[in-house]
């Protein structure tokens, strides 16, 4: 049994605690997914130390995703800047036309 498990075993009545250890020894369901849980749990426990090298095509959707949002963050930072600029020539121009029509002639 798991953590979580135990810990909600002990909050119930010691007799319901019996009836639930019963009942999972009479039931195959509960042993199959007993036994599937400490097999995986051993698996796990085993594949702490070993490393796996990640499949090439995964490396490569991976290069290429990465090398997809650099040239978009490129695009975005020219894009505002571009933005930026038509803004303050386009402020620059509203500023000396608006002195201009204020200056008496």
């Amino acid at each position: 049994m798991g953590a979580m498990t135990h810990a909600v075993v002990a909050a119930l009545p010691a007799e319901l605690g019996g009836v639930l250890d019963a009942h999972r020894r009479t039931c195959l369901q509960c042993q199959v997914d007993e036994s599937r849980r400490r097999t995986l749990a051993r698996e796990l426990a085993e594949a702490v130390d070993r490393a796996l090298s990640a499949p090439s095509w995964f490396v490569e959707a991976v290069m290429a995703d990465l090398e997809h949002t650099e040239r978009s963050r490129r695009t975005a930072a020219l894009v505002s800047g571009l933005v930026a600029g038509a803004a303050a020539v386009t402020a620059a121009v509203l500023a000396i036309l608006a002195r201009r029509r204020t200056r008496p002639v």
